[in-house]
């Protein structure tokens, strides 16, 4: 990580927007809510780290679904993903 984000992190030196909430498509585990959560630095407001969270339950198990299927391989499309690992 770069050492000036790392710094603001553990300094608590971070603001968040509001989330909202996007609807996505996936073909391979159907319709998707999330919410949005961007982090802002305020040293650096330009800089930012939008995570993505389940916005309901339904959300949560085909993630977990989708998830699953990365790791056996079962999922092709254009994007590449090295390595999906659950929020705990």
């Amino acid at each position: 990580m770069a050492p000036l984000f790392v710094r603001l992190w553990e300094q608590a030196d971070v603001a968040t927007e509001p989330g909202r909430v996007k609807r996505i498509r996936s073909r391979h585990v159907g319709s998707l809510s999330v919410r949005a959560i961007t982090l802002l630095l305020e040293e650096n407001p330009r800089t930012r780290v939008v995570v993505y969270q389940a916005a309901d339950g339904t959300t949560q198990e085909r993630l977990q679904e989708l998830a699953h299927r990365i790791a056996r391989g079962t999922v092709d499309g254009p994007a590449r993903v090295r390595h999906l690992r659950a929020a705990t």
